[in-house]
């Protein structure tokens, strides 16, 4: 579909409204950052690992998001990746702030034995994979509008945007990269056959990762591949090590026609970008524009009052029904946890959905506090005794700012 110049459409105006934003992201992460000393505001947008919500819903394509804080898991996904990639496992969890080194590098060392031997043949195709050509973190640049596909810059390291994107293209990055032939003893032919498909494997270390067949992550990476290369021709999986259990590689293979139909649904998805639609589903959870989705308006107009706080009786009234909501979840949060601490005291640990193990572990611990210190000594001497640990600075003392009922 090609738009004429100056055309007013959602498409069009939506494109030139991302185009604007990554002019500007840095600007307003900076200045935002500096003005209110908060957490850095970034402009969402499409890639390959958010296919799945992008597919499902558009309406937070371009909206301005928090930058929220990577959770453990996450650190130790990065750790697990570098690690597989050579990275000296030390340097790896240093990186990212991972205190499992030991675990880190067992996973690591155990998925690349798996996958040295899955590669060599033990595949679902016997296909030598390891005589293909590799490339190993490698980002791709998917131009949903053209189709086309070119190498790009990786994420940084720290907001993980791809800085060289245009608006049209969806980027992501592959673990990775295989280009070959599927040709019976193709790596012994002379000449070498032309490459005529790509495989695009992904490292995943939490437990749950869903069907390959199902991710829309993974055909947009062999769709991304696919293009570049010129081949019609994918094989895709996750090299799968969640901890509790062996390294696994699970892979599907994906024709044209498959590719096509995934290459449309991009292409319908982009052009629905701006039409105001809300599709809320089982991804939402995941998204960037959840605190400022409207399929959240109706819970935060009931914590408001059903209107904007502009008070002192509407900022009060708001608080105390954000208190009273914080209890009933506490009352909730402790039933849970109670059940939680009995079925593991009668059936021992069990697995989360990030592939760690949640379990009862005993762990020695101090306290010292100004209270103990009295009571071990009398309150006088106790008194002195805290004077003289202030003045050497065992006890730092400061201000913050809480919120209380008076």
């Amino acid at each position: 579909m090609k738009h004429a110049a100056g055309c007013k459409c959602n498409v069009c105006k939506a494109s030139g409204e991302l185009s604007t934003h990554l002019a500007i992201g840095e600007k307003i992460h900076a200045a935002v950052a500096a003005a209110n000393d908060v957490e850095a505001i970034k402009i969402a947008l499409q890639t390959a690992s958010k296919t799945d919500r992008f597919l499902g819903c558009q309406w937070w394509v371009g909206r301005e998001v928090t930058d929220n804080e990577v959770g453990y898991e996450a650190r130790f996904g990065s750790a697990f990746h570098k690690v597989m990639e050579g990275v000296d496992v030390k340097k790896a969890c240093a990186e990212f702030d991972v205190e499992e080194v030991d675990e880190v590098a067992a996973r690591a060392k155990a998925a690349q034995a798996v996958l040295k031997r899955w590669m060599a043949s033990e595949n679902p195709w016997a296909l030598r994979f390891d005589a293909w050509r590799h490339h190993k973190e490698i980002s791709i640049a998917y131009n949903i509008e053209t189709t086309a596909s070119r190498l790009c810059a990786n994420p940084t390291e720290d907001t993980h945007d791809y800085a060289d994107r245009v608006a049209d293209e969806i980027p992501g990055t592959i673990d990775l990269l295989g280009v070959g032939s599927t040709q019976k003893f193709a790596r012994l032919a002379k000449p070498a056959p032309k490459p005529d498909a790509v495989l695009v494997l992904d490292y995943k270390s939490g437990f749950d990762i869903g069907a390959v067949y199902e991710s829309g992550q993974l055909l947009t990476l062999a769709l991304a591949a696919c293009r570049l290369y010129s081949v019609e021709k994918a094989f895709i999986g996750y090299l799968h090590a969640p901890g509790h259990m062996e390294p696994t590689v699970y892979a599907d293979s994906i024709d044209a026609k498959s590719l096509q139909l995934h290459a449309d649904a991009l292409l319908a998805a982009y052009r629905s970008i701006g039409d105001g639609r809300l599709r809320p589903d089982s991804y939402c959870k995941w998204c960037q524009a959840f605190s400022v989705c409207p399929s959240n308006a109706g819970a935060l107009v009931e914590l408001r009052g059903k209107k904007a706080l502009a008070t002192a009786e509407d900022v009060g009234g708001a608080h105390q029904r954000l208190q009273e909501m914080r209890k009933r979840f506490a009352a909730l949060e402790a039933q849970v946890d109670a059940e939680i601490r009995s079925w593991i005291a009668q059936n021992g640990s069990a697995c989360r959905p990030d592939g760690r193990e949640v379990d009862f572990v005993p762990r020695p611990f101090t306290n010292l506090s100004q209270t103990s210190i009295k009571r071990a000594l009398g309150e006088l001497k106790g008194a002195k005794e805290i004077e003289r640990l202030r003045k050497l600075g065992c006890i730092e003392s400061g201000e913050r700012k809480e919120l209380r009922v008076k």
